[in-house]
């Protein structure tokens, strides 16, 4: 197993129920591999998450589809995303734990390859069984020349 580096976009759009909306974007540097027929993409997240590092694994295979968001640092989570599932989880901060829960309407996968690709996943985010928004996250990623680490 090799890991290759990449250069990666996060694009997020937030719809919260109060009908105002949020736009985050970060660019980051990380690492991509294949493992066991899944894509695994690791970097560190930096700005709202404050040194957070986000794991995202997908099936190299379009299905069943099933994303995978694990974060580790001052934030904790596993997010799973399948369509049309409800999924709960916990968001774990330094102020404390939430339990929450995703319904993922949509998921789209470019055809992945260890060169470049794109995640986009469109869900609902509810908490207490009270929506909190509509969320999509749109993750590109493309290999940096030479960028090999082993």
């Amino acid at each position: 197993m090799s890991n290759h580096k990449v250069k990666i976009q996060i694009h997020s759009k937030i719809k919260y129920e109060n009908g105002q909306e949020e736009r985050l974007h970060e660019d980051a540097v990380g690492d991509l591999y294949l493992k066991e027929g899944h894509f695994f993409l690791r970097y560190q997240e930096t700005e709202k998450m404050g040194n957070t590092w986000t794991v995202v694994k997908w099936p190299k295979e379009r299905t069943p589809i099933t994303v995978v968001i694990i974060r580790q640092g001052n934030v904790k989570m596993k997010q799973v995303f399948q369509e049309g599932v409800r999924i709960d989880f916990t968001y774990q901060s330094p102020y404390g734990a939430l339990e929450m829960e995703i319904l993922t309407h949509r998921i789209h996968l470019s055809k992945p390859s260890l060169n470049k690709g794109e995640i986009g996943l469109q869900y609902q985010l509810t908490r207490n069984k009270q929506i909190i928004g509509t969320y999509h996250l749109d993750l590109y990623y493309q290999r940096i020349e030479g960028g090999k680490s082993c």
